[in-house]
């Protein structure tokens, strides 16, 4: 029988693993695999890099001697590191995650190679000093226009994110925020994009029909998982209240069959940035162009089973499987 972890933030989720690991756990054990869920500071051992070695090559208190892999649902990107060099196979690795978890990074990473909003970095500055002064905000705003998105570079769930429609909120939001790395991206409206989506909706009706109902839609995405390279399942995210379509901001995921240009443009990013596994949100403009706001190490999945049965879950430990076996 495989052993395997899936490690998770302690401190996020002090009361216990989220219902993502408890998914994985669930999957492995269809699969006849040894999971444990572990909390990433339980695993701290593994971060006294320089003390000798028979202190810490034994990592894994939790978990049989024997670990064939580990899917890091977590942005410990240290803690993933060490764990990498000691041998561990572990999924996603620590430079992807990394990069994903830094909204700049992502964008730099994916410059010439996927088509984003466009996007302007804050200058760098310390914790200590905060900004003290704004032209560069001005710059934005000049080549961007308003309304205008800022972005702390790390954030999840449609957190940190704020739109600003004029010079002086663009001000007190950089004034607000300037402990926190910022970017600045053009707004992308997509109030009016559900109809670009029709099509890959309906064609995913007979598994799931959608469901409208008489509320302006307020913002919608296209969230495609990929795995192992290739597109697994898709949603449309629409929203009636925010102009973040993400679930945890209040949207209604609803099953979706992408096109061949937008699972291409998915499986592109997640091939550049080297991830085994991701979720990427796409919009589409008020012309029908498609844009890849953000990939996601570690993005969530619940919905994808709500929606039209899809278990992600299972599908990446089955990727994982193939790949250890090799």
């Amino acid at each position: 029988m495989k052993n395997a972890l899936i490690v998770y933030n302690g401190f996020l989720n002090a009361a216990g693993p989220p219902a993502h690991a408890e998914s994985f756990v669930a999957a492995a054990k269809k699969s006849g695999i040894s999971m444990k869920a572990v909390k990433n500071d339980s695993l701290a051992r593994a971060l006294f890099m320089y003390a000798p070695a028979r202190q810490y090559h034994d990592p894994l208190p939790l978990c049989p001697s024997s670990c064939d892999f580990i899917i890091f649902w977590d942005k410990d990107v240290i803690l993933c590191r060490i764990l990498q060099d000691m041998g561990f196979k572990v999924f996603n690795a620590a430079r992807p995650i990394e990069i994903c978890d830094d909204k700049a990074l992502t964008a730099v990473e994916l410059r010439g190679k996927a088509d984003m909003p466009e996007t302007a970095v804050a200058p760098a500055t310390f914790d200590n000093i905060g900004y003290t002064s704004l032209g560069f905000a001005d710059i934005a705003a000049e080549s961007l226009g308003f309304p205008l998105v800022v972005k702390e570079r790390k954030g999840s769930l449609g957190q940190q994110v704020y739109i600003v429609r004029d010079r002086e909120s663009l001000l007190n939001t950089v004034i607000a925020h300037d402990r926190a790395p910022l970017l600045f991206q053009k707004f992308i409206d997509t109030s009016n994009s559900m109809r670009f989506f029709e099509d890959g909706l309906r064609a995913a009706a007979e598994a799931s029909p959608p469901v409208f109902d008489d509320k302006k839609t307020v913002s919608c995405d296209l969230r495609i998982y990929v795995i192992g390279k290739k597109t697994a399942s898709a949603v449309v995210r629409r929203s009636v209240s925010d102009f973040r379509a993400n679930i945890a901001q209040g949207s209604t995921p609803m099953a979706y069959i992408p096109t061949e240009e937008e699972s291409l443009l998915a499986e592109t990013a997640a091939v550049a940035l080297g991830l085994d596994f991701c979720g990427v949100d796409i919009v589409a403009d008020a012309s029908g162009k498609r844009y890849l706001l953000e990939v996601n190490s570690n993005a969530g999945f619940l919905g994808f089973y709500r929606t039209h049965g899809v278990n992600i879950a299972e599908m990446i430990l089955q990727y994982i499987i193939g790949k250890t076996r090799r």
